[in-house]
């Protein structure tokens, strides 16, 4: 997210994202969601999500903000 986007959604910082495929959309992420956290560990870059996804293994918790909610979707790779 941008400074400005951040801002607006009243978030520290995040990723935007702009489109939702499989595996993604199976676990009902969708386009125009900000994920904030995995693990509990912010997100606040593409590089820094791909780090912290890597090291989560096949199982973790993407907090999401989607509108004004905010909700936890448990992920597991198969």
């Amino acid at each position: 997210l941008t400074r400005e986007e951040a801002a607006e959604l009243g978030v520290q910082g995040g990723i935007l994202v702009e489109s939702a495929r499989e595996p993604a959309a199976r676990f009902g992420i969708r386009e125009g969601d900000v994920i904030l956290a995995i693990n509990n560990q912010p997100v606040t870059s593409t590089n820094e999500f791909r780090a912290l996804l890597e090291r989560s293994g096949k199982r973790f918790a993407l907090l999401i903000q989607r509108g004004d909610s905010r909700i936890f979707v448990p992920v597991r790779i198969e």
